[in-house]
């Protein structure tokens, strides 16, 4: 269960883990096997500079903000009256609005003719990894005073909705 709900004095905690990030590794290494076939017939300083090279280049891509930003466990609770996270009380009356968003699926992908026609199948992967990670990025926030605050993300959109969902009901919002 990607969050539970237990029940607390006059509302709810919620305890939501986020999902696991799409491996890099799994998508780019099948597509580099005909590069490093023709890299190992190479001398051996050739190989291990490459594979350092490789190594590194995955390395960072899944330290990147795609793969980590509101990737952590949280825990809030949530009242008719307030939502508090992280001792910080989110009043009924100051929240402006509670909202899903995907970090990743907010930004544009320009593919050119170009890179389509030449890297075929890196371009292909690099898609496959993207809607991956589109998939498991998205994010509860609440609104209040003009400033986004998340509650709860790296989740699917599926348990957004629940939770969503659950935190409108208890608050006494109607979903729109």
């Amino acid at each position: 269960m990607p969050y539970t709900k237990r029940n607390i004095d006059n509302g709810y905690e919620f305890n939501v883990q986020p999902e696991k990030a799409p491996s890099i590794a799994k998508i780019l290494l099948p597509l580099l096997i005909i590069p490093l076939l023709l890299i190992m017939c190479s001398g051996p300083i050739v190989v291990i500079t490459s594979t350092v090279i490789i190594g590194a280049i995955i390395y960072f891509m899944q330290k990147s903000t795609k793969y980590t930003l509101h990737r952590q466990p949280s825990s809030f609770t949530v009242t008719s009256d307030k939502i508090t996270k992280q001792g910080n009380d989110y009043n009924k009356e100051d929240i402006h609005r509670i909202i899903i968003r995907n970090h990743v699926d907010e930004e544009y992908v320009f593919i050119s003719n170009y890179q389509s026609y030449h890297n075929p199948a890196s371009t292909a992967g690099a898609l496959k990894l993207r809607q991956q990670l589109i998939n498991v990025s998205y994010r509860v926030d609440i609104e209040c005073g003009g400033y986004p605050t998340t509650l709860a993300g790296g989740i699917n959109e599926p348990t957004a909705y629940a939770l969503l969902s659950d935190i409108s009901k208890v608050l006494d919002y109607k979903i729109s």
